[in-house]
């Protein structure tokens, strides 16, 4: 039987237990506008029953206080977190994107490529009707200058804009890193709490690292995941025994990945790094930008942080798609190493014949960068055996390529390196083979190691690769545009003007050239001698020295034509001289023109097509440069008065993709929030009621002890002896 007195300790159970969800209420009330607080409560269940040894057998013993638990729905975190990359992404790109636009405005407040365009055009229409005014002429050159200067400061403001977006780079992977290693302190306080006797939940705790993986999701994607750590003999048992429950311990594992690949590992952290690249992945970065790599001394030990997958999001990735993004531009295609030229040569050291030797017919090839393609040869002339017929290469030729269209819209640093089957193979310049049309069909590069023959099987029929792939347009994708299109006006433009005289009678020179002033000390500015990314003075030729190509008009051999006339071997060269050179940045007019109007050519040539008299009155060269208005092809198979149009366009769509995505990720957030603190948020409302029903209770539990002292103040006193 119970004792006399067992219904105070029920009465207390009861007084306990709503006294702590009154505090836990007053907390949730006191934290009504905490960020990141989840709503909490007491869990309470019927305590156990005590054996009476009666005819009813057993009887209550009143309310057990079992714990504090926070109300969180994990599935609703998950959705926030997915979300939010979306949304951080897109933000960040959105911010950039309405810059980039603002660069291309054409209006009255701020005279863009259109009006200037028009401007410059206008002028030389004025040139055409004056010819023979110099007046005129400075007028035409000082438009063609303000176009020259827009495309300059439109190249500038994208530099600084890259740079700008490579320091929030940078400050992005500090602030991942901070929020990771906070985290993993957060782990093992929370396990030190729930470790301990009872078990306790270490609610405000918790709270605190999913606001942490809150603002980690903006950054980037993440997965997390918590499992439950058991004491080990007890899984040794339950493996033994399938009756033996496990003990759970209290403590857990907690763990946060980035792109399939641990940041938080529970108590430890993989920190992200930040290095700046030594070479250019596109020709008009700036220099220094950087590379974003698992730390060199952690788990992964520098490896590539895969941001760029299928589920992966975030501002990181934003900022690297609006720094880097080339819409696919740069170079891939089908790789295969350039076989050399074989010479084979007499005993005294003369040519006798020339071919391609197979690389299993055991001759062997010489690595010395002067005799690139010869065999190498005994004093007698026979040619030295190689049992084992291996050779080398020190060239790769990239070709049938989905990128391969034109060389001066190539994305490709000047030295750089080729990702063949997951090898990096580093070139020192590389040229592009075109045919009869002038449409490149492949590239060759020449590397700063030879290929060995042991790796030939990881290059020839794999896929090839020249900087990166970023399927965005963000700055280098614009950069690249203007070069693209200052390139071929330049060069027809250039073309026009050496086909006639200028005002002294002298033969035209180049009107648009590129400030060298970077490049060279001495040199202030790059003219432009040749029309194509090869050096004119490289040929391909026969035995004879006669000019051949094969049926794929691929080189054969390359060789140089020295200022004697005669030929030599000639390493193959790079984009020396070519208007592969010519960039937005760098665009100016001719010093000597700018000086000196009256060098800008305005009829044709006195010895044009053997005429000896033409003179002002010929308007054919003028009108050639006009047609450059508006009828000829220029950019993207359009007039180069559309370049505006068509570029804005570009930005203007991304933009507003970009805008409308933000909005509805937004709004997606929003949704998900309001049901996330549908389960975890504080109502005011619901609160106050939960007060007044935890007061009642309270009360009534006080009702009883009140109840059971006058019952018991009969007992004693009533019924004493």
């Amino acid at each position: 039987m119970a004792s006399t007195f067992f219904g105070l300790g029920i009465a207390a159970s009861g007084l306990n237990a709503f006294q702590a969800k009154i505090n836990t209420t007053g907390n949730n009330v006191s934290n009504l506008k905490t960020e990141g607080y989840s709503r909490q409560q007491v869990n309470v269940s019927s305590a156990i029953s005590l054996r009476a040894y009666t005819r009813y057998g057993a009887i209550s013993t009143g309310v057990s206080t079992d714990s504090v638990t926070r109300m969180r729905d994990q599935y609703y975190n998950v959705k926030y977190w997915e979300n939010q990359s979306n949304y951080g992404q897109m933000n960040i790109e959105e911010y950039y994107m309405k810059q980039i636009e603002d660069y291309f405005t054409d209006n009255a407040s701020n005279p863009g490529f259109s009006t200037i365009y028009a401007k410059m055009f206008n002028a030389l229409d004025t040139v055409k009707n004056n010819a023979g005014d110099n007046t005129k002429r400075a007028q035409f050159v000082s438009t063609a200058k303000e176009l020259c200067d827009y495309f300059n400061q439109n190249a500038e403001s994208l530099k600084t804009l890259q740079t700008d977006v490579n320091d929030q780079i940078k400050d992005t992977v500090d602030s991942i890193n901070s929020i990771a290693k906070k985290i993993s302190v957060l782990n093992k306080q929370i396990n030190l709490i729930e470790t301990e006797a009872g078990h306790p939940n270490a609610n405000e705790l918790r709270d605190q690292r999913e606001l942490l993986i809150d603002q980690l999701s903006e950054y980037v994607s993440v997965e997390t995941e918590e499992v439950k750590v058991r004491d080990s003999r007890s899984k040794e048992l339950a493996k033994k025994n399938p009756n033996t429950e496990e003990i759970y311990t209290g403590a857990t594992t907690f763990t946060v990945k980035v792109g399939g690949q641990l940041l938080v590992d529970n108590y430890d952290y993989n920190p992200l790094q930040v290095s700046a690249r030594d070479k250019k992945y596109n020709q008009s970065d700036v220099d220094g930008l950087y590379d974003v790599t698992w730390a060199k001394d952690g788990r992964y030990s520098g490896q590539s942080l895969n941001l760029y997958g299928t589920n992966q999001a975030g501002k990181l990735r934003g900022l690297l798609e609006i720094r880097d993004g080339n819409d696919q531009e740069n170079l891939q295609g089908t790789a295969e190493l350039v076989k050399p030229m074989i010479y084979v040569t007499s005993g005294n050291g003369s040519q006798t014949s020339e071919g391609t030797i197979s690389p299993n017919s055991g001759n062997a090839f010489t690595n010395d960068p002067d005799k690139i393609g010869q065999i190498v040869t005994n004093s007698d002339g026979s040619i030295v055996e190689n049992p084992k017929g291996e050779y080398s290469s020190s060239y790769i030729k990239i070709k049938e390529g989905i990128n391969i269209t034109d060389a001066d819209r190539m994305n490709m640093p000047e030295q750089g390196a080729i990702y063949v089957n997951n090898h990096k193979y580093e070139y020192n310049s590389f040229f592009a083979q075109t045919d009869e049309s002038g449409k490149v069909v492949s590239y060759i590069f020449e590397l700063k190691e030879p290929i060995s023959a042991k790796e030939i099987g990881h290059v020839a029929g794999h896929t090839a690769t020249v900087g990166s792939s970023v399927d965005f347009k963000g700055i280098p994708y614009y950069q690249n545009e203007m070069n693209a299109f200052l390139r071929k006006f330049a060069k027809a433009f250039n073309k026009i003007q050496k086909s006639g005289q200028d005002a002294n009678g002298d033969s035209g020179r180049s009107i648009f050239v590129a400030d060298n002033t970077s490049q060279s000390s001495s040199n202030t500015e790059l003219d432009f001698t040749t029309d194509s990314a090869v050096d004119n003075n490289y040929y391909t030729t026969d035995a004879n020295k006669n000019s051949v190509v094969n049926d794929k008009r691929e080189t054969v051999h390359a060789t140089k034509k020295d200022d004697n006339g005669s030929y030599k071997d000639g390493r193959i060269t790079g984009t020396s001289n070519s208007y592969y050179k010519l960039t937005a940045s760098d665009i100016k007019i001719a010093d000597a023109v700018s000086k000196s109007p009256s060098l800008f050519s305005t009829t044709i040539n006195k010895s044009y097509n053997g005429n000896k008299d033409l003179g002002y009155d010929t308007y054919d060269i003028m009108q050639q440069m006009l047609d450059l208005e508006d009828k000829t092809t220029l950019y993207k198979d359009g007039t180069g008065d559309k370049f505006l149009q068509r570029i804005y366009a570009d930005v203007t769509v991304d933009t507003q993709e970009c805008t409308q995505f933000t909005k509805n990720y937004k709004a997606i957030q929003k949704s998900i929030d309001t049901q996330r603190q549908s389960v975890s948020g504080v109502d005011k409302d619901e609160e106050a009621m939960n007060l007044v029903k935890f007061l009642n209770a309270y009360n009534l539990s006080c009702k009883v002890i009140s109840t059971l002292s006058e019952m018991y103040d009969q007992l004693i006193l009533r019924t004493g002896v």
